[in-house]
């Protein structure tokens, strides 16, 4: 939802022209944006990169644990989810720095974000959809824990790399 509102944000400024700077031209430098203008710029840029590394962090896991990894076919078909989720990936990425790029060059910033918002949009209720079929495993303990036992697992990694590496290079 970050990554909706953000954008959103982003769309309505750069289509409303009260909260654009000033227009540039080869006489005179260009205005950087400031006040409320940057506050709402920075608002909409976090969000959206907050909104980003959510997705970016959890989405892979809550496609992996759709599948049963104690059988063959569970695991040929989560391997067959990871080709098409980083294929899926790279055509985003593919489409973002092409089409939408070209987008904003010709048409404008507020089309680029708008067809960017439209996606986003579009995204939810297919995903929600299907959470009537997800797979769910229910947190068991304290997220403190688990989170304390990746900080000190992390710790140990790091102790003991510089241990090897202060061995061979003594």
């Amino acid at each position: 939802m970050c990554t909706m509102q953000g954008l959103i944000v982003l769309t309505v400024q750069a289509r409303v022209p009260s909260l654009k700077p000033p227009a540039c031209d080869a006489a005179t430098p260009c205005n950087e944006v400031s006040g409320g203008k940057a506050a709402m710029l920075f608002a909409g840029l976090y969000l959206v990169a907050l909104g980003v590394g959510g997705v970016k962090g959890s989405l892979p896991s809550h496609g992996a644990e759709q599948f049963d990894d104690n059988t063959p076919s569970g695991r040929r078909q989560r391997s067959t989810f990871f080709n098409y989720f980083v294929f899926c990936l790279s055509c985003g990425a593919l489409i973002a720095v092409t089409f939408v790029v070209w987008v904003d060059d010709n048409k404008g910033w507020e089309w680029g974000f708008g067809i960017s918002t439209i996606a986003i949009f579009v995204s939810i209720p297919v995903f929600l959809a299907g959470s009537t079929t997800y797979r769910s495993k229910i947190p068991s303990g304290s997220p403190l824990t688990t989170i304390l036992k990746v900080i000190i697992n992390n710790f140990s990694v790091i102790l003991v790399s510089v241990f090897i590496f202060s061995q061979i290079y003594a």
